[in-house]
């Protein structure tokens, strides 16, 4: 490439790239919006995977089930001793069931015991955990524990549910953990979430004193990061138009943007300010920085795409979206 031409060309039409690289940041930012965050599992797996497919006609056979599991800590374990919380259990469970989202509520507790008494009630409890195994009701270390099972819809936001299930058990008075596929998708939810709010914008603050420390002026600070920011932006729209999605490992792809991109904006600033206080104007500042430069930027460019896409030979979905 003539680097006098493309420079020219740059000065000449110095409007006409900034309102291009408006146009694809607004069009990037409406893909970003588009984005949904992925939380199955599956996209852990890898793509021939022989569980994979187990799993896919076991869901085919009888059904996709989201099921919550609910471990309340009820009191004490002595026989007697907390009878009448028991007896509340079928009726925490049928305030579960009227949450949006629930389709059943599973008591520890069958209905049918709550109207025995004394010893009757407790010899039916006793019996019911040796029969249960366990899953039911269990005791350790002198507590004993209920189990509810929730069965979610499939149209249920488990965020939701999860909240409100908490609520629950909280003006009960009882300490609980929760457990289950939907809980660990809500789970990967949040992380994905944080992770797109926060971390881009700590390592952009993070860069930015650096930068200003080893450059020394805010503004060309600032021009330094826009490559990278801009990068970061586009690429995540982009996500969003293509794949429409973005997983806990792809959701990285714009911090690594940021970080790569942001090295060769500092070199071309930092080269571009040397040579405008040698006393050069500002067209030859910048044809200077590029011949000294570019080269290097463009082959670092692609030797971090290769590395990238060498990625897609790996056997696994949440790799290969990375690269």
């Amino acid at each position: 490439m003539n680097i006098d031409k493309y420079t020219t060309f740059l000065t000449r039409r110095g409007r006409l790239v900034p309102a291009l690289a408006a146009l694809a940041m607004a069009t990037a930012l409406v893909g970003i919006f588009r984005l949904d965050i992925q939380t199955e599992f599956s996209v852990f797996m890898p793509p021939e995977s022989p569980y994979l497919e187990a799993m896919e006609r076991t869901s085919e056979a009888f059904g996709d089930s989201a099921q919550l599991l609910v471990l309340a800590e009820i009191g004490r374990a002595e026989a007697g001793a907390n009878d009448d919380l028991l007896k509340e259990l079928p009726g925490i469970a049928g305030d579960l069931s009227e949450i949006d989202g629930v389709e059943s509520a599973q008591s520890p507790i069958p209905e049918s015991l709550v109207e025995l008494t004394g010893q009757e009630f407790d010899d039916a409890v006793e019996q019911l955990q040796v029969l249960t195994g366990g899953a039911s009701l269990t005791e350790h270390d002198g507590s004993r524990y209920a189990t509810f099972r929730l069965l979610l819809s499939e149209e249920a936001e488990f965020g939701a549910v999860i909240s409100e299930v908490t609520d629950r058990f909280e003006m009960a008075g009882l300490p609980i953990t929760i457990s289950g596929e939907p809980f660990l998708e809500a789970e990967i939810f949040n992380y994905v979430l944080r992770i797109i709010i926060t971390i881009p914008p700590v390592a952009i603050f993070l860069m930015l004193i650096v930068f200003r420390l080893r450059i020394g002026s805010f503004r060309a600070t600032v021009l330094s990061l826009v490559p990278a920011i801009v990068g970061a932006v586009l690429t995540l729209g982009a996500i969003g138009w293509v794949q429409g999605s973005v997983s806990v490992v792809s959701v990285l792809v714009p911090i690594f943007v940021i970080v790569l991109g942001s090295a060769d904006g500092l070199h071309i600033t930092s080269h571009i300010m040397d040579n405008l206080n040698a006393g050069a104007g500002n067209q030859e500042a910048v044809t200077k920085t590029l011949r000294a430069v570019g080269m290097p930027v463009v082959m670092t460019t692609v030797t971090t795409m290769a590395g990238f896409l060498s990625l897609l030979v790996i056997n696994s979905r949440a790799i290969q979206e990375l690269g």
